[in-house]
């Protein structure tokens, strides 16, 4: 694929997800709790230590961002959103314990925001087409620093054993070069009234960019 048509699908995209977050009232099931179960996870096995420094990719407003700064870590959340990010930094404006929330894309986006020890991303992910994959994870090598963790939330259509390994086979392989897949399960990402079957994977840097 042409670079301008990635171009043009990334414009796309966000335009459809500011439009959402423009909306008043507008609230992402998968945003409901504090810290979603993953994250929580990662706490307690001791993938996340407090005190690292975490990049949240599609932060959206920002709520897992802010809760991973009250729990001691230094976070920054972006998004493609100008709506969603304007709205977390209402949120946050008063807050003394709020993370760093900028619009950027890191498909498209040459800059690096810093050296982050672990990238987040619960569900930016599967928005994105099959040919900008590379893309994706060139510009997420850019932000870690040598070694650093990438965790990935992929909704799929079914919980079967199946497209999970084409799944995994798929992000492998867009991946190789910069990651190199360290755990792989089945889960869900959850809300308060539903659920949808999801892959979260964490990978490890294994190039320095």
């Amino acid at each position: 694929m042409h670079q301008n048509e990635k171009l043009a699908i990334l414009r796309r995209d966000r335009s459809e997800w500011d439009a959402r977050w423009a909306r008043p009232g507008m609230e992402a099931f998968w945003l409901d709790r504090e810290l979603p179960p993953e994250v929580e996870s990662m706490l307690d096995d001791g993938w996340l230590l407090p005190g690292e420094t975490v990049l949240d990719v599609g932060c959206g407003d920002g709520r897992t961002a802010g809760a991973l700064v009250r729990r001691g870590f230094k976070v920054t959340g972006i998004d493609s959103s100008h709506s969603a990010i304007r709205r977390g930094q209402r949120a946050f404006h008063d807050s003394e314990e709020a993370p760093v929330l900028r619009v950027f894309d890191i498909c498209s986006s040459s800059g690096r925001l810093g050296r982050f020890d672990t990238i987040l991303d619960r569900g930016c992910l599967h928005c994105i087409p099959e040919a900008i994959l590379p893309d994706y994870f060139a510009g997420a090598a850019r932000q870690l620093k040598p070694g650093g963790q990438l965790c990935v939330l992929y909704k799929t259509s079914s919980a079967a054993a199946e497209e999970t390994a084409d799944l995994v086979e798929l992000l492998s392989r867009a991946s190789a070069g910069p990651f190199e897949c360290e755990y792989v399960i089945s889960t869900e990402i959850t809300g308060q009234s539903s659920a949808v079957p999801a892959v979260c994977m964490r990978m490890r840097q294994t190039e320095t960019h």
